[in-house]
Protein backbone atom coordinates (compact mmCIF):
# COMPACT_ATOMS: atom_id res chain seq x y z
CA UNK A 1 0.00 0.00 0.00
CA UNK A 2 1.38 3.38 -0.99
CA UNK A 3 2.21 5.59 1.96
CA UNK A 4 0.18 8.83 1.87
CA UNK A 5 2.14 11.97 1.13
CA UNK A 6 2.00 14.61 3.82
CA UNK A 7 1.36 18.17 2.71
CA UNK A 8 2.67 20.77 5.11
CA UNK A 9 0.92 24.10 5.63
CA UNK A 10 2.66 26.87 7.54
CA UNK A 11 0.88 30.13 8.24
CA UNK A 12 2.96 33.27 7.84
CA UNK A 13 1.28 35.64 10.28
CA UNK A 14 2.78 39.12 9.96
CA UNK A 15 -0.31 41.28 10.02
CA UNK A 16 -0.87 44.36 12.12
CA UNK A 17 -3.21 43.58 15.05
CA UNK A 18 -5.84 46.05 13.84
CA UNK A 19 -5.86 44.47 10.38
CA UNK A 20 -6.02 41.01 11.92
CA UNK A 21 -9.01 41.89 14.11
CA UNK A 22 -10.91 43.49 11.23
CA UNK A 23 -10.25 40.62 8.84
CA UNK A 24 -11.30 38.02 11.42
CA UNK A 25 -14.56 39.91 11.94
CA UNK A 26 -15.18 39.91 8.20
CA UNK A 27 -14.43 36.19 7.95
CA UNK A 28 -16.81 35.34 10.76
CA UNK A 29 -19.50 37.59 9.34
CA UNK A 30 -19.49 35.87 5.95
CA UNK A 31 -19.69 32.36 7.41
CA UNK A 32 -23.45 33.01 7.68
CA UNK A 33 -24.90 32.13 4.27
CA UNK A 34 -27.58 34.82 4.63
CA UNK A 35 -24.90 37.54 4.59
CA UNK A 36 -23.79 36.53 1.10
CA UNK A 37 -26.47 38.81 -0.35
CA UNK A 38 -24.23 41.81 0.34
CA UNK A 39 -21.09 40.36 -1.25
CA UNK A 40 -21.31 42.35 -4.48
CA UNK A 41 -21.72 45.63 -2.62
CA UNK A 42 -18.95 44.74 -0.17
CA UNK A 43 -16.63 43.99 -3.09
CA UNK A 44 -17.54 47.39 -4.50
CA UNK A 45 -16.43 48.97 -1.22
CA UNK A 46 -13.05 47.30 -1.51
CA UNK A 47 -12.63 48.39 -5.13
CA UNK A 48 -13.58 51.99 -4.40
CA UNK A 49 -11.21 52.17 -1.44
CA UNK A 50 -8.20 51.73 -3.76
CA UNK A 51 -8.45 55.44 -4.60
CA UNK A 52 -8.84 56.70 -1.04
CA UNK A 53 -6.01 58.89 0.23
CA UNK A 54 -4.68 59.59 3.69
CA UNK A 55 -6.84 62.17 5.42
CA UNK A 56 -9.98 61.12 3.52
CA UNK A 57 -10.20 57.40 4.31
CA UNK A 58 -12.41 57.74 7.38
CA UNK A 59 -14.91 60.07 5.70
CA UNK A 60 -15.03 57.94 2.55
CA UNK A 61 -15.58 54.81 4.62
CA UNK A 62 -18.43 56.48 6.49
CA UNK A 63 -20.10 57.28 3.17
CA UNK A 64 -20.00 53.63 2.12
CA UNK A 65 -20.93 52.56 5.64
CA UNK A 66 -24.13 54.63 5.40
CA UNK A 67 -24.89 53.21 1.95
CA UNK A 68 -24.61 49.63 3.16
CA UNK A 69 -26.55 50.23 6.36
CA UNK A 70 -29.37 52.00 4.53
CA UNK A 71 -29.53 49.31 1.85
CA UNK A 72 -29.58 46.34 4.21
CA UNK A 73 -31.04 47.62 7.47
CA UNK A 74 -34.29 45.75 6.79
CA UNK A 75 -32.64 42.60 5.46
CA UNK A 76 -32.51 39.44 7.53
CA UNK A 77 -28.90 40.13 8.53
CA UNK A 78 -27.19 42.38 11.04
CA UNK A 79 -25.34 44.74 8.69
CA UNK A 80 -24.12 46.82 11.63
CA UNK A 81 -22.16 43.83 12.91
CA UNK A 82 -20.00 44.18 9.79
CA UNK A 83 -19.82 47.92 9.22
CA UNK A 84 -19.12 48.94 12.82
CA UNK A 85 -16.56 47.62 15.27
CA UNK A 86 -13.12 46.46 14.15
CA UNK A 87 -13.72 47.15 10.45
CA UNK A 88 -14.52 50.79 11.13
CA UNK A 89 -11.56 51.03 13.54
CA UNK A 90 -9.20 49.66 10.88
CA UNK A 91 -10.30 52.13 8.19
CA UNK A 92 -10.15 54.94 10.72
CA UNK A 93 -6.55 53.98 11.50
CA UNK A 94 -5.78 53.79 7.77
CA UNK A 95 -6.71 57.48 7.59
CA UNK A 96 -3.52 58.25 9.54
CA UNK A 97 -1.25 55.59 8.05
CA UNK A 98 0.59 55.35 4.75
CA UNK A 99 -0.87 53.77 1.63
CA UNK A 100 0.76 50.42 2.38
CA UNK A 101 -1.40 50.02 5.49
CA UNK A 102 -4.59 50.64 3.51
CA UNK A 103 -3.53 48.22 0.79
CA UNK A 104 -2.68 45.54 3.34
CA UNK A 105 -6.02 46.08 5.06
CA UNK A 106 -7.98 45.85 1.82
CA UNK A 107 -6.17 42.72 0.69
CA UNK A 108 -6.59 40.90 3.99
CA UNK A 109 -10.27 41.79 4.24
CA UNK A 110 -10.85 40.44 0.75
CA UNK A 111 -9.13 37.16 1.61
CA UNK A 112 -11.32 37.02 4.72
CA UNK A 113 -14.41 36.65 2.53
CA UNK A 114 -13.04 33.32 1.35
CA UNK A 115 -12.29 32.24 4.92
CA UNK A 116 -15.87 33.09 5.83
CA UNK A 117 -17.33 31.10 2.96
CA UNK A 118 -15.32 28.13 4.22
CA UNK A 119 -16.83 28.41 7.70
CA UNK A 120 -15.00 31.26 9.45
CA UNK A 121 -11.97 31.35 11.70
CA UNK A 122 -12.99 28.49 14.01
CA UNK A 123 -13.15 26.06 11.08
CA UNK A 124 -9.85 27.48 9.87
CA UNK A 125 -8.09 26.96 13.20
CA UNK A 126 -9.87 23.75 14.25
CA UNK A 127 -10.54 21.81 11.06
CA UNK A 128 -12.07 18.37 11.60
CA UNK A 129 -9.74 15.47 10.73
CA UNK A 130 -8.51 14.75 8.13
CA UNK A 131 -8.89 18.31 6.88
CA UNK A 132 -6.20 20.95 6.66
CA UNK A 133 -6.86 24.65 6.10
CA UNK A 134 -4.58 27.63 5.86
CA UNK A 135 -4.87 31.39 5.40
CA UNK A 136 -1.74 32.99 3.96
CA UNK A 137 0.27 29.77 3.99
CA UNK A 138 3.43 28.34 2.55
CA UNK A 139 2.97 24.82 1.23
CA UNK A 140 5.59 22.12 1.53
CA UNK A 141 5.95 18.61 0.16
CA UNK A 142 8.39 16.08 1.62
CA UNK A 143 11.80 15.78 0.00
CA UNK A 144 14.45 13.70 1.78
CA UNK A 145 12.45 13.94 5.02
CA UNK A 146 12.39 17.73 4.88
CA UNK A 147 9.58 20.15 4.11
CA UNK A 148 10.24 21.36 0.58
CA UNK A 149 8.39 24.69 0.46
CA UNK A 150 7.06 25.54 -2.99
CA UNK A 151 8.38 28.99 -3.86
CA UNK A 152 9.08 31.06 -6.94
CA UNK A 153 12.10 33.33 -6.68
CA UNK A 154 12.72 35.99 -9.31
CA UNK A 155 16.26 36.06 -10.69
CA UNK A 156 16.67 39.67 -9.53
CA UNK A 157 16.21 38.70 -5.90
CA UNK A 158 13.43 41.29 -5.56
CA UNK A 159 10.98 39.92 -2.95
CA UNK A 160 8.12 41.83 -4.60
CA UNK A 161 8.68 39.70 -7.71
CA UNK A 162 8.80 36.42 -5.81
CA UNK A 163 6.05 34.35 -4.20
CA UNK A 164 5.89 31.47 -1.73
CA UNK A 165 2.37 31.50 -0.28
CA UNK A 166 -1.21 30.75 -1.19
CA UNK A 167 -3.90 33.05 0.16
CA UNK A 168 -6.08 30.11 1.16
CA UNK A 169 -5.74 26.33 1.14
CA UNK A 170 -8.36 23.64 1.76
CA UNK A 171 -7.37 19.98 1.90
CA UNK A 172 -9.65 17.03 2.57
CA UNK A 173 -8.51 13.61 1.38
CA UNK A 174 -8.09 13.90 -2.41
CA UNK A 175 -9.73 17.35 -2.52
CA UNK A 176 -6.95 19.92 -2.52
CA UNK A 177 -7.98 23.46 -3.41
CA UNK A 178 -5.66 26.49 -3.42
CA UNK A 179 -6.56 30.14 -3.95
CA UNK A 180 -4.94 33.37 -4.97
CA UNK A 181 -7.05 36.47 -4.20
CA UNK A 182 -6.83 39.88 -5.85
CA UNK A 183 -9.40 42.65 -5.52
CA UNK A 184 -8.64 43.78 -9.07
CA UNK A 185 -8.48 40.81 -11.50
CA UNK A 186 -5.85 42.51 -13.66
CA UNK A 187 -3.42 42.27 -10.73
CA UNK A 188 -2.93 38.57 -11.49
CA UNK A 189 0.40 38.89 -13.25
CA UNK A 190 3.64 37.17 -14.15
CA UNK A 191 4.61 36.43 -10.54
CA UNK A 192 1.36 34.58 -9.91
CA UNK A 193 1.63 32.76 -13.25
CA UNK A 194 5.16 31.56 -12.47
CA UNK A 195 4.21 30.45 -8.97
CA UNK A 196 1.08 28.62 -10.10
CA UNK A 197 2.99 26.83 -12.86
CA UNK A 198 5.69 25.77 -10.43
CA UNK A 199 3.04 24.71 -7.91
CA UNK A 200 1.23 22.60 -10.50
CA UNK A 201 4.39 20.84 -11.63
CA UNK A 202 5.37 20.03 -8.05
CA UNK A 203 1.98 18.51 -7.20
CA UNK A 204 1.90 16.70 -10.52
CA UNK A 205 5.29 15.11 -9.78
CA UNK A 206 3.78 13.59 -6.63
CA UNK A 207 0.59 12.56 -8.48
CA UNK A 208 -1.48 14.72 -6.16
CA UNK A 209 -4.84 15.91 -7.40
CA UNK A 210 -5.31 19.65 -6.93
CA UNK A 211 -7.31 22.64 -8.08
CA UNK A 212 -5.83 26.09 -8.53
CA UNK A 213 -8.23 28.99 -8.18
CA UNK A 214 -8.27 32.75 -8.61
CA UNK A 215 -10.84 34.89 -6.77
CA UNK A 216 -11.35 38.57 -7.59
CA UNK A 217 -13.92 41.22 -6.64
CA UNK A 218 -15.77 41.21 -9.97
CA UNK A 219 -18.23 39.03 -11.86
CA UNK A 220 -16.77 35.68 -12.81
CA UNK A 221 -16.94 36.39 -16.56
CA UNK A 222 -14.83 39.52 -16.06
CA UNK A 223 -12.31 37.55 -13.98
CA UNK A 224 -12.12 34.86 -16.65
CA UNK A 225 -11.54 37.49 -19.32
CA UNK A 226 -8.59 38.96 -17.41
CA UNK A 227 -6.78 35.63 -17.14
CA UNK A 228 -7.72 34.34 -20.61
CA UNK A 229 -4.32 35.33 -22.02
CA UNK A 230 -2.41 33.37 -19.38
CA UNK A 231 -0.56 30.46 -20.94
CA UNK A 232 -1.29 27.57 -18.56
CA UNK A 233 -1.22 23.87 -19.38
CA UNK A 234 -3.67 23.17 -16.54
CA UNK A 235 -7.11 24.48 -15.54
CA UNK A 236 -7.19 27.72 -13.56
CA UNK A 237 -10.61 28.21 -12.00
CA UNK A 238 -11.80 31.82 -12.00
CA UNK A 239 -14.25 33.07 -9.38
CA UNK A 240 -16.07 36.30 -8.71
CA UNK A 241 -18.73 37.34 -6.24
CA UNK A 242 -21.40 35.60 -8.34
CA UNK A 243 -20.10 32.00 -8.43
CA UNK A 244 -17.81 31.50 -5.43
CA UNK A 245 -20.48 30.17 -3.05
CA UNK A 246 -21.79 27.49 -5.41
CA UNK A 247 -18.30 26.19 -6.11
CA UNK A 248 -17.35 25.96 -2.43
CA UNK A 249 -20.60 24.25 -1.45
CA UNK A 250 -19.77 21.50 -3.96
CA UNK A 251 -16.17 21.07 -2.76
CA UNK A 252 -16.49 20.68 1.00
Amino acid sequence: MTKPINIYLKTLDRDDLTIKQASRDVANYFKDVQTHIILEDFCELLKRSAKWQRGTVESRYKEVQNELENAYQNANINIFKLTRGHLFTAFKMADKKDKNFLNSLRGKIFEAILVGFYGGTYSLEHPPPPQQRGWGVSIGLPTKNENDVIAYYHHSGNPDLSKKTMDYAYLKNSVRVFYECKIQPDRFGDVEEQYFSLFHEKFKSFNLEHELCFFAADRSDEVEMEISDSDFDFPLHAFGYDNLASYISNHL
